[in-house]
């Protein structure tokens, strides 16, 4: 694609209006942010905050008036007038990621602030949602839409990686997660500058499913309701696969593996893992509904309890919502570990709800609403 040439200048000039708009919105939410945290943190542990913080907003700034170039249609070189709602939505998430990449600096994150760090991250994974929606509805696509999205996602994921290892919620190990995507993209541009062939990545859904799971796990564990060891447990459930697929994508996009030489599709691994998981996590996850039923203590909340676990365990059965319910499954046993960390009937639900999310209910499933998320993009019509 060739562009039209205009300087940095000539694109900020272009639209001012908008820069100085996000520009405002980033002070107000700064200076909200100091407020807030002048009141909760301990000494004058704010300032670190509010430097950090500064600092972030100034580079997502900067970051987009660098990039103002691609405000074009993906397949044209006609500068849109504006920014647009759609990426005006994006950039709003990046102000939110300034709020939780200073958090990476308070030194006590005490259980005020730690819900802080969940709901910020939770609007993050919100306004994911929704700037693609926007971007679809109003027919506005565009080249930077794409570069920032992608930017602030793989940002995001590893700001709230560091930030689970601060807290002490997951292994230090879990920092990878965070640091896959730029791993994955310093190897394709080092091949491109030695010359290297790079071959395309095959089709798959799954890649940007798995980013909406990886998204709302790291969202449920920066709040300060689990602990571990279900915390480790469960980032360690997550760790595995996604670490894989993106080591496999490394393989096939250097050359070193295609789809005859993967072993995973040579020796029928996924379509078996597809074909027997969801029976097996089904099954896997009633037995441990059962037992959590039979060893639910005495309280004044033992029917609702018993009748929940009934409900959802009758759902697992028929196949309803399979994915959905896999994450009501996981919370539970969650909840549960947070009490009693050797609780054999715990892991078993945790485990078996974590193959749900990821697999599904396989067949015989009466309703599987979920599964069109996996092969559409919000906003598409068809």
């Amino acid at each position: 694609m060739i562009f039209q040439g205009r300087s940095i200048l000539e694109n900020v000039r272009s639209q001012g209006l908008d820069l100085i708009v996000l520009g405002v919105t980033y002070l107000g939410l700064w200076g909200a942010g100091i407020w807030m945290l002048s009141s909760l943190s301990t000494g004058e542990e704010w300032i670190a905050w509010a430097v950090s913080s500064l600092a972030f907003l100034g580079y997502a700034l900067g970051y987009l008036v660098y990039h103002l170039e691609l405000n074009v249609p993906p397949g044209g070189d006609t500068r849109y007038p504006d920014l647009g709602w759609a990426n005006r939505i994006t950039m709003w998430r990046a102000g939110l990621l300034g709020g939780l990449f200073g958090l990476i600096f308070l030194m006590s994150l005490q259980e005020t602030v730690r819900w802080l760090a969940g709901v910020l991250y939770s609007l993050v994974a919100l306004l994911d949602f929704v700037d693609g929606w926007v971007a679809r509805r109003t027919h506005r696509s565009s080249r930077l839409g794409e570069a920032l999205d992608m930017h602030w996602d793989s940002l995001g994921v590893l700001i709230a990686s560091v930030l689970l290892v601060r807290m002490g919620q997951v292994s230090p190990l879990f920092v990878l997660v965070g640091l896959a995507r730029f791993l994955y993209v310093a190897v394709i541009q080092w091949r491109e500058r030695r010359g290297l062939p790079l071959a395309p990545l095959p089709s798959n859904p799954y890649r940007r499913f798995m980013a909406g799971i990886q998204m709302g796990l790291i969202a449920i564990l920066l709040f300060p309701v689990f602990s571990p060891p279900a915390t480790t447990i469960a980032a360690w459930l997550w760790m595995i696969p996604f670490l894989t697929a993106f080591l496999r994508d490394g393989l096939y996009v250097s050359t070193a593996m295609d789809e005859q030489t993967d072993p995973l599709l040579r020796w029928g691994v996924l379509a078996s893992l597809t074909r027997v998981g969801p029976w097996l996590f089904r099954l896997l996850t009633l037995i441990s509904g059962i037992g959590l039923l039979l060893v639910f203590p005495a309280s004044p909340y033992l029917f609702w309890a018993r009748t929940t676990l009934a409900g959802l365990g009758l759902m697992v059965l028929l196949g309803v919502m399979g994915r959905v319910i896999g994450i009501a499954w996981m919370m539970i046993a969650g909840f549960v570990l947070s009490f009693s960390s050797n609780h054999p009937v715990a892991w078993g639900a945790l485990v078996g709800g974590f193959g749900l999310l990821m697999l599904g209910t396989g067949r015989l499933s009466v309703w599987s609403p979920e599964e069109w998320l996996i092969y559409h993009r919000a906003g598409e019509t068809s």
